[in-house]
């Protein structure tokens, strides 16, 4: 028989909020994968941009790539929004 677990929701909202696109980005590494992408990967890294609320996935060969990673997305959002 199947198990289903159920989450409560969150009543209280957040203290910290973004007013501009880059100002706060969350992140999540993941890694090492037991079992490699199809490129080779054995790491991916999660940002999630709460002024946008978009989401990005990186896969990734090292975990010490991740700060390129979060360069990157940062010059895309700013290129996207005309560096609001």
């Amino acid at each position: 028989m199947a198990r289903c677990q159920h989450g409560k929701r969150f009543l209280q909202q957040s203290k910290n909020q973004a007013f501009v696109p880059s100002e706060l980005i969350h992140s999540n590494l993941v890694g090492p994968l037991l079992t490699p992408s199809l490129s080779g990967s054995n790491f991916f890294v999660v940002f999630i941009n709460d002024f946008l609320q978009k989401s990005w996935i990186y896969f990734m060969s090292s975990k010490a790539k991740t700060f390129i990673k979060f360069k990157f997305l940062k010059q895309l959002i700013e290129g996207e929004t005309n560096g609001r």
